[in-house]
């Protein structure tokens, strides 16, 4: 298996059809159809099939999508995925209302999420896929999710993003620190941001050139949230965190809201007008036909209930 095959099946599922995919690629139909047919008996299962409507994905490639699509990403950021986990253990984009979410918001909003869609049809039944923001927006634009929630991302084209919470990134650090925004020794101070490869990283960048004029020199990256906190609670550095990842570090350790950010073990400062205008939306396809309420119950989960009291520190 290899990169040019799964880009290819990536193709063909994107156009739902193979001939519209032969010329996207610029290789002829009974090529691509002859690399479709290899790749599907190197995985062992049938991938797709034709119907009336085009070329679909059969459940099994439905998994499969979601596997592929990750490899690709994880070829272009440098880091090869294993390839031996199982393609097709479960699928969980085969049901009635199909939820994509960002990681790590699942902990923190699914709850209230799934509370507004059980208030708008008390009948509705989800399934949910937890995965990083590129892949559920790719999913949601394929046609296999009905729609995402996702962190603050760019604009496309194709799909229609309705903001639901204002996100707003602060300043993580030791908790003994009185004055973390004392900028002259801010810039002295070592942090721990993520990757290059990662959104979050631009937006503290940016806070770091407009607050301190530069990037300070001690700089250490990691890729994971947890790692991250675990690193700043133990008082490591700085770093920036959008309050809704920190809401979810809260919940996963069951603390009491009301009391939460003082019994964090980490000092939160906002940053007021250092602080980029972020917010989590609601996203779905613009023309992708169902004949489930989508654009609906996105607007009745808006504003259903008041949540920016969610994302704020009182």
């Amino acid at each position: 298996m290899d990169l040019n095959s799964l880009d290819s099946f990536i193709t063909i599922v994107r156009e739902k059809s193979i001939t519209k995919a032969s010329h996207m690629l610029h290789i002829t139909q009974p090529a691509l159809t002859s690399k479709l047919k290899k790749l599907e008996t190197e995985v062992g299962v049938q991938l797709v099939e034709r119907s009336k409507k085009g070329v679909e994905l059969t459940i099994p490639g439905t998994s499969f999508l979601v596997k592929a699509l990750k490899m690709v990403r994880e070829f272009d950021s440098g880091n090869i995925l294993d390839q031996d986990g199982d393609f097709f253990h479960s699928t969980n984009l085969n049901n009635n209302l199909k939820i994509g979410i960002t990681r790590p918001l699942a902990t923190s909003l699914l709850p209230d999420i799934l509370s507004s869609i059980n208030e708008f049809d008390p009948n509705l039944k989800c399934n949910i896929t937890s995965e990083l923001t590129d892949l559920v927006l790719d999913l949601v634009l394929f046609g296999e999710l009905h729609f995402g929630i996702v962190c603050y991302c760019k604009p496309q084209e194709e799909l229609e993003f309705i903001p639901i919470y204002k996100d707003d990134i602060v300043l993580i650090g030791p908790k003994s620190d009185s004055n973390p925004l004392d900028k002259k020794k801010l810039v002295n101070k070592p942090f721990i941001l993520f990757n290059k490869s990662l959104p979050l990283r631009h937006d503290a960048n940016e806070i770091l050139l407009n607050m301190l004029g530069e990037i300070p020199e001690n700089i250490q990256e990691v890729n994971d949230t947890y790692a991250l906190i675990s690193m700043i609670s133990s008082g490591l550095g700085y770093s920036f965190l959008p309050l809704s990842f920190i809401l979810d570090f809260v919940q996963l350790r069951n603390f009491n809201k009301t009391e939460s950010y003082d019994m964090l073990p980490f000092k939160i400062t906002n940053l007021g007008k250092y602080s980029p205008p972020r917010y989590i939306h609601i996203v779905y396809a613009k023309n992708r036909s169902t004949n489930l309420p989508i654009e609906r119950l996105a607007e009745f989960i808006k504003s259903s209930r008041d949540r920016q009291k969610n994302m704020y520190i009182s």
